[in-house]
């Protein structure tokens, strides 16, 4: 699985795997503190960057530790910071800029097409934190 946009287009067996995970990971981190790495550090020199169209703080705060805890950096940038199809460069313009420094694409958004658009032409995973119909 490449993507996560929608989870109707997550199969059950994978969805499964993604909550049996998750469940192993709450287990082994007890006794820990919220901003310690966990000892196998999955993501270990990764750097997934975030955008928040909408505002948030339950998501924006979680995804942020969780990514700490999983031992990535990230950073947040903000829609008004990028082009996004604004001017000269086009949003593929900004998918390839932002798929040859980060290693993974988060967004929270309330456009579908731009979630779509961007799928199309990041070279990295994007991971949906909300939109209209996810």
């Amino acid at each position: 699985m490449k993507n996560f946009i929608n989870l109707k287009d997550i199969s059950a067996s994978d969805l499964r795997k993604i909550l049996v995970d998750a469940k192993k990971r709450k287990n082994k981190r007890k006794g820990l503190s919220t901003l310690d790495i966990d000892k196998d550090r999955p993501l270990n020199g990764k750097l997934l960057i975030q955008m928040y169209e909408k505002q948030s703080s339950r998501t924006r705060l979680s995804f942020h530790i969780a990514i700490k805890q999983l031992g990535a950096n990230s950073i947040t940038v903000k829609a008004s910071e990028l082009h996004l199809g604004k001017g000269e460069e086009s949003l593929a313009d900004t998918a390839k800029i932002l798929s040859t420094y980060g290693d993974g694409f988060l967004i929270r958004t309330d456009s579908d097409k731009k979630i779509e658009d961007f799928s199309k032409n990041l070279t990295i995973p994007i991971v949906n934190l909300l939109s209209p119909s996810s």
